[in-house]
């Protein structure tokens, strides 16, 4: 019997598999730079600069990259590399509008399923929020807000929900940071966001929904004001070339 042939895989270039564990957690790091600001619109993605942080090697750095570029938190250029994308009001319009849709709905499922636990672990997620309105700290308030949305989310107890809401996060809290620069917006999210509390406490559905769509509307406004401000542009006056990386 004839010897199976080995195929020769020497001109398929390199076909290792990156650990997928690692490249999700380069990926959930670099959102979270984005999240928090550290990364702003326009700023270069530096591979040598992310791969030596992180430990990681340049290729797994770039299979994490075109992870972000599907998800549109990057866009990549042929020779020039990768940086974070200037969102438009057009583009800040159509998400400001997903998010009535997708936080609306949350609010509602979580105010159905939700446990006394998970009022309380609000509660303090919202505490947190004041706190940092108070402190004048951008970053806390970042934090405290998608803490305050992830215990929705988790608690509403739908997958697909979540798996939409996830997507959009990090573009989201590109928005809330520049909605937040407006004089006195911040604490008045916090009353809309103690609102949204105060009706998924007394599980009623009706009213966390409306509320969460009241809050995403004033920030779409205040969001709008910003564009206007800066003339459609960045705040920071950046183009799609930007900086560097913003890590300082």
């Amino acid at each position: 019997m004839e010897a199976k042939r080995k195929p020769d895989t020497s001109s398929m270039g390199d076909l290792r598999i990156a650990p997928r564990l690692l490249v999700d957690e380069v990926v959930n790091r670099i959102r979270d730079l984005i999240a928090t600001g550290a990364l702003r619109p326009g700023d270069r993605i530096v591979e040598t600069d992310l791969s030596a942080r992180f430990g990681v090697s340049r290729p797994l750095l770039r299979e994490a990259i075109r992870t972000l570029q599907a998800q549109r938190l990057c866009v990549i250029t042929p020779h020039r590399g990768a940086h974070i994308p200037v969102l438009g009001w057009d583009d800040a319009r159509e998400i400001y509008h997903v998010r009535e849709l997708l936080e609306g709905e949350a609010c509602a499922l979580c105010a159905a399923a939700v446990t006394d636990n998970d009022v309380a672990e609000l509660e303090g997620a919202l505490a947190r929020f004041g706190a940092a309105v108070e402190a004048d700290a951008p970053s806390g308030r970042i934090e405290a807000t998608e803490e305050f949305y992830e215990i929705i989310v988790r608690t509403a107890g739908n997958s697909v929900l979540e798996e939409l809401l996830q997507g959009l996060i990090a573009r989201v809290s590109m928005l809330r940071a520049r909605s937040m620069e407006r004089p006195g917006r911040a604490r008045h999210s916090y009353v809309e966001m103690k609102a949204i509390c105060e009706a998924i406490a007394r599980r009623d559905g009706a009213a966390a929904r409306e509320a969460a769509i009241d809050h995403v509307r004033h920030a779409r406004e205040a969001a709008k004001a910003s564009f206007a401000a800066a003339g459609g542009r960045d705040p920071a006056g950046r183009g799609s070339e930007g900086g560097e990386t913003g890590l300082g």
